[in-house]
């Protein structure tokens, strides 16, 4: 019912839903160049030239969706550059319609302060309800504020779609296949670390993100168990009670001497700097 396209390149994203009665959906993700870069305003027309062959190439088969970071704001009237007047002018040849509905960008002082991301829509007789800012998302890390719309959308069941070949993942995560306590004694380790590092400036900031990431993508890859299922039963079942209390009394102790090396560690560092 869902399934990716390769229409576009690394800054567009694109998903076809396939809808009742042949009704399909494009949904579109996108992210325009900010005017950062050397060559920012090139790869900003081009971006618009790729999104603009993707609906012309879909737009008599397919309900549209262009959803992202447009890095202009389009509700700002005194702000007037050749970026924002390329994408306009492909809004309105697009015949895609949006709605202003407040600032999406913040500031590193937390003042927001313009309004860059979109939805980008042509549905037909479909409506969408209007675009939300989404300020109360307590663990957004982003400089950029979530924003949310909705439509009322039949969705092809499982009949329809029987034809399709797609790859079904099961994402679930087995916690009694991974090994808990030593991505437990992992992230400590790493943790008492990170927590001594200053965050005074956004590099400070997104540089102690980016190692908390690492280490936790690390600790996950060591303790997930990828090793495929073994269906038949085993000759030989040496499992015991016996050795799960002695193998849980060793991570115990790993645990410890992993919290005591990092006491030990700092108290060497202190010593060090008197």
């Amino acid at each position: 019912m869902i399934r990716p396209l390769d229409d576009g390149r690394k800054r567009i994203q694109c998903v076809e839903v396939l809808g009742k009665d042949n009704n399909n959906l494009l949904l579109i993700s996108v992210y325009l160049p900010s005017t950062g870069s050397h060559n920012h305003y090139e790869e900003f027309l081009d971006t618009i030239d790729q999104l603009n062959e993707i609906v012309l190439k879909y737009q008599d088969t397919h309900y549209m969706i262009i959803g992202g970071d447009l890095n202009e704001d389009l509700g700002n009237i005194d702000r007037i550059n050749k970026r924002k007047d390329y994408l306009e002018k492909f809004v309105k040849e697009a015949g895609l319609k949006y709605e202003n509905e407040g600032k999406t960008f913040v500031k590193v002082n937390g003042e927001e302060c313009s309004e860059l991301d979109y939805f980008l829509h042509k549905l037909g007789r479909i409506k969408p309800t209007n675009k939300q800012v989404i300020s109360s998302i307590m663990n957004n890390t982003s400089d950029h504020l979530s924003i949310k719309m909705k439509i009322l959308y039949g969705i092809s069941n499982d009949a329809d779609c029987k034809n399709l070949t797609s790859d079904c993942t099961n994402r679930a995560i087995r916690w009694d296949k991974d090994d808990i306590d030593l991505y437990a004694a992992m992230t400590n380790e790493q943790s008492d670390a990170i927590l001594n590092m200053p965050l005074d400036t956004l590099e400070q900031a997104t540089s102690v993100l980016e190692q908390v990431h690492e280490f936790l993508n690390d600790a996950a890859v060591t303790c997930a168990s990828n090793k495929p299922r073994y269906k038949a039963k085993p000759k030989l079942n040496v499992w015991s009670a016996d050795i799960k209390l002695a193998l849980d009394e060793m991570r115990k102790y790993y645990a410890q001497w992993v919290k005591q090396k990092n006491q030990r560690t700092q108290k060497i560092i202190y010593t060090n700097k008197d």
